[in-house]
């Protein structure tokens, strides 16, 4: 039978305070007996963060003056350059002046006085012993302030050739450090200075001194004190002068031209003469406690029962399903924590129920169920209404290239950005993956239309992941609610504003797209395209045209290139390219890939079999081909099956392919090379091209870009590319070949240039491989 926990409460309450004031006693023991040891923990940190700042002061003076001694003039070593030059020198009020020396000590100051230094401690230091810089103790200068005590901070100055030219002085006042030490004085009797090793006092708080005061009191006790002055020992405790027990503290100031100690002395009394009484006051107070905690347990037991009544009231709710219900965090005992705990636990399970964990954005379904209530409210502010969705490109590259942590970071960062541009009565949600909805009111469709348009600009700023900056690039989808549509039609609209993203994409990405039925149609063709291209090499619609490579040194064809046509009556007004691009966006492409490259080899194949003198086939193979795993095999089988030696294959990898990221790339080629086949680099120049990649590549040919070619001879820009690509490839002892050669000028252009072959409409256009037997006769062959 199960106990009711007021009952166990007022059962075990003399128990419970029995042992509650055992273990009290216990830690209040453990408490009070570290709380001296603390406060000279504390004593001996204030010391030494003073030391820290002293050394920061040091370290800055070395530095000012270090940069003094790196300026062109005074490394220079002219005299007269340097005494024109320090009257012009602005100084802080805090120092006095400034002097340049040669290697003699001879020198100017700022005031325009010539000076001697020669017997002073920094010339010594740093002319004979070689230090490169050097901080003198305080001293009273008989030329300066005889209550003012001064430094000197020296540092060497070297020339261009690292001579030692001399050294450049600054004098300051030291009342910057006597404001440390008086930072210090802690307590009616605490008191600070700064002590060399010796035992000399360097400093005290009122900026005087004396040489000949030594720390009598410290030194009589022999090995602490050296324990104490060489950093062994934090604290000393000892007698002082007038025969009371003190505190000592030391800490060395970091600095290696100075050997200094900044002390603290405190009387004994001061520091642990509260804790002492505190001691007291405590264990009186905790006799006192134990009585009333005796007196009133039985009242507590029935005070805290309430609570825990409440709480199991409060989970017996929730489990019926009330999402509202909350739990009383007041109660400030482990129930209150208990409660604390309920309500966080229902508020994650709230959150991963309505909202992103990720960006913390709504989740689809939440911003669905949110969505009629912002449409109502922005139909009454007027104007027009716009659902957008905003998909970032490249992101599952990005993913892979950089790890799913970093893509975290990305759309966390992304979606803080999209959030600052939305207005309060707007809404954003994250779609699916890397895609976000938002919904937002414009004035008019031209506004909605700027305001996608300043929203596309702004992401398209650097955004950091991994310390990687990334270029964000993303499609925007956008879709307008009609006069007269409400929330009921939200999900054809989200559909249309799915359909221009897609378009957005298609178009090559980083743009937006409004809808419009026309996008649709598009769309509905492209698929048709796609759905008849899985069959096109089922049915035998492909063929192969060639295009003949001419070696320019004798006009002979030394090659063809094998280029792609689609023979369907329906698609016969769909230009290639577009049918290409379909082909490798659906991922038909490597099987489309594939038969190219069969057909091709056994077609040159079939050349040498009718006796004609073998020539290289130019095979042009897609990114998505080339990333393949089994693309080395296939190529080996291809080859094999066709009987054409692999001498007489080349295979064409566009530029961008060749630099895309990856690490294989380069061993793919090296597969390709140990085959025997050779490799060209198409649509050379377009790219971000990097020498350093390129001679890593096994390759054999550059395909200069027509857009070059194109504009010779009457280009200079273009001619200045052109000579580049073609000195580059003589370097690398590769060949070059010209695409989209059309005029007699720019074959003599690219002649005079150094390029080995060329191809274009000015020798022949592509053809069947039945007509391009003609070109073999009438141009001639290598």
């Amino acid at each position: 039978m199960m106990k009711s926990i007021r009952s166990q409460l007022m059962m075990y309450p003399l128990l419970a305070v029995l042992l509650l004031s055992l273990a009290m006693g216990l830690i209040a023991h453990q408490q009070l007996s570290r709380v001296p040891d603390h406060l000279m923990h504390q004593y001996q940190d204030i010391v030494d963060s003073r030391a820290d700042t002293i050394h920061s002061e040091l370290t800055h003076l070395i530095e000012k003056v270090e940069m003094l001694s790196q300026t062109n003039i005074l490394r220079s070593g002219d005299e007269e350059a340097i005494q024109a030059f320090l009257p012009t020198v602005v100084l802080e009020d805090r120092y006095r002046n400034m002097t340049v020396t040669d290697t003699e000590g001879l020198g100017w100051t700022t005031n325009g006085d010539y000076i001697d230094i020669s017997e002073q401690e920094q010339y010594e230091n740093i002319i004979l012993e070689g230090e490169p810089f050097w901080i003198t103790e305080p001293f009273i200068s008989p030329f300066a302030d005889p209550d003012v005590p001064i430094m000197i901070v020296s540092h060497e100055i070297r020339d261009d050739t690292g001579e030692l030219q001399g050294l450049v002085n600054l004098v300051t006042e030291v009342y910057f450090l006597s404001r440390v030490i008086e930072s210090v004085e802690l307590g009616e009797t605490g008191v600070a200075w700064l002590m060399n090793n010796e035992g000399e006092v360097v400093i005290q708080p009122d900026n005087s001194f004396t040489t000949s005061h030594n720390a009598v009191h410290l030194q009589s006790e022999n090995v602490a004190f050296n324990r104490l002055n060489d950093g062994h020992l934090e604290w000393l405790e000892h007698q002082n002068e007038e025969g009371n027990q003190v505190f000592t503290f030391s800490a060395k100031i970091d600095e290696p031209s100075t050997e200094w100690n900044l002390m603290f002395s405190i009387d004994r009394d001061e520091v642990l003469g509260e804790v002492e009484g505190i001691q007291l006051t405590i264990t009186a107070g905790f006799i006192a406690a134990m009585g009333l905690v005796l007196l009133f347990s039985w009242f507590f037991s029935r005070q805290m029962s309430k609570p825990i009544l409440r709480l199991k009231e409060v989970f017996e709710e929730a489990t019926q399903g009330n999402s509202d219900i909350r739990a009383d965090e007041s109660v400030n005992n482990e129930i209150g924590a208990a409660a604390k705990s309920f309500n966080a636990m229902h508020d994650r399970i709230r959150s991963l129920t309505y909202f992103d964990p990720l960006t913390s954005l709504y989740n689809f379904n939440a911003f669905l169920m949110e969505l009629p209530y912002r449409i109502k409210n922005l139909w009454k502010l007027g104007g027009h209404i716009t659902v957008a969705l905003i998909s970032i490109d490249d992101f599952k590259r990005y993913n892979s290239l950089r790890g799913y942590h970093a893509g975290n970071q990305i759309l966390v960062g992304f979606a803080e950005r999209l959030q600052e541009y939305l207005n309060q009565e707007e809404m954003i949600g994250r779609y699916f993956g890397d895609e976000f909805i938002i919904l937002i009111r414009s004035d008019s469709k031209d506004h909605a239309e700027r305001r996608l348009k300043i929203l596309w600009q702004n992401a398209m700023n650097d955004m950091s992941a991994r310390e990687d900056g990334w270029q964000l690039r993303m499609s925007i989808g956008a879709a307008f609610m009609e006069d007269g549509e409400d929330e009921n039609d939200i999900e054809e609209i989200i559909a249309h504003a799915n359909i221009a993203k897609l378009q957005a994409k298609r178009d090559g990405g980083n743009c937006y797209q409004f809808y419009n039925q026309g996008i649709t149609d598009s769309i509905q063709e492209d698929q048709k395209i796609e759905n008849a291209l899985h069959f096109a090499v089922e049915r035998g619609e492909f063929m192969l045209h060639y295009q003949p490579i001419i070696d320019i040194s004798n006009g002979r064809v030394s090659g063809n290139e094998a280029l792609l046509r689609w023979v369907n009556p329906e698609f016969s007004h769909v230009p290639v390219g577009k049918v290409i691009d379909i082909a490798e966006r659906s991922g038909l492409i490597t099987d489309i890939g594939q038969w190219v490259m069969e057909e091709a080899l056994r077609q040159n194949k079939a050349w040498q079999d009718q006796g004609y003198e073998p020539m290289v086939i130019s095979i042009n193979i897609s990114v998505l081909q080339f990333e393949q795993a089994r693309f080395i095999r296939n190529v080996r089988e291809a080859i094999h099956n066709s009987g054409l030696e692999p001498e007489w294959v080349q295979l064409e990898i566009t530029e961008t392919t060749a630099m895309s990221p990856g690490e294989d790339k380069v061993d793919k080629m090296a597969a390709l090379k140990g085959l025997g086949v050779s490799i060209a680099i198409d649509d050379f120049g377009t790219g971000y091209s990097s020498l350093a990649y390129f001679t890593q590549f096994p390759i054999s040919t550059l395909k200069i870009d027509r857009t070059f070619v194109s504009r010779l001879p009457d280009d200079p820009k273009a001619e200045m590319i052109t000579n580049a690509i073609i000195s580059m490839a003589e370097s690398l002892e590769i060949s070059t070949t010209a695409e989209g050669v059309e005029t007699k000028e720019q074959q003599e252009a690219l002649r005079e240039l150094g390029c080995t072959h060329i191809q274009g409409f000015y020798y022949a256009r592509p053809c069947s491989a039945v007509t391009v037997i003609s070109h073999f006769r009438t141009i001639g062959m290598n």
